[in-house]
C-alpha cells in the first residue's frame, strides 16, 4: 500500500500528530482521539531554543535562536532600551518576536521571563529579563560563541542571565 492514498494518509497522520503538539499535546493517559472538554488554547511557536555550549572555557545553558545561532546581549542595553541600530544591527542582527508578538509565552522551565522591547525600526525585538536579544554574524556555525566579550560588552544570553536593572 504505498500508492497515493497511503501517502495521503501518512500525511495526514503526522498533520494531526504536529497540530496535536503545538496545541500542547496529550497525556499518556489521555487517548489523542478522545474528545477534547474545551477547546485547546492557541500557543505559539517556539522561537527560541537552548543548547549546551563552552563559553569563554566555561559549560553553560545558552540561547540560541531555531538555526542554533547563539544569542547575544549588549551591557549598554539597560532595562531594554535598544542602542544597537543601524549598521551595528547589520553586525548584531536583532531577535525579532514571531508574527509581531508582543506578549511572549513561557518557553522553558527555567527561571527568567521573556518579553519584547520595540526597537527604533518599530519591530519587536525578543528579550530575555529585560535585556534584548541578537545573534552574531560572525559567528560561522551554529553553537559558535565568538561574540562573547567583543567589545568588552557584548555576551552570550544563558538562563543564568540576571534581570536587567
Amino acid at each position: 500500500m504505498n500508492g497515493p492514498r497511503a501517502q495521503l494518509r501518512n500525511l495526514t497522520v503526522v498533520g494531526i500528530l504536529l497540530a496535536t503538539v503545538a496545541c500542547g499535546g496529550t497525556t499518556a493517559s489521555t487517548p489523542a482521539t478522545a474528545a477534547p472538554t474545551s477547546p485547546p488554547s492557541p500557543t505559539a511557536a517556539p522561537f527560541i531554543a537552548t543548547r549546551v555550549a563552552g563559553v569563554a572555557g566555561v559549560t553553560r545553558t545558552i540561547f540560541t535562536d531555531l538555526t542554533g545561532n547563539s544569542l547575544y546581549y549588549e551591557t549598554n542595553d539597560v532595562g531594554g532600551k535598544i542602542l544597537c541600530t543601524g549598521a551595528c544591527a547589520g553586525i548584531w542582527p536583532p531577535l525579532i518576536a514571531p508574527g509581531g508578538l508582543t506578549t511572549l509565552p513561557s518557553v522553558f522551565a527555567i527561571p527568567g521571563k521573556f518579553g519584547t522591547a520595540q526597537n527604533p525600526e518599530g519591530k519587536n525585538q525578543v528579550t530575555y529579563n529585560g535585556w534584548p536579544l541578537y545573534a552574531f554574524s560572525k559567528d560561522k556555525a551554529p553553537g559558535d560563541t565568538t561574540g562573547e566579550g567583543v567589545a568588552g560588552r557584548w555576551h552570550v544570553a544563558s538562563t543564568d542571565l540576571m534581570p536587567a536593572a
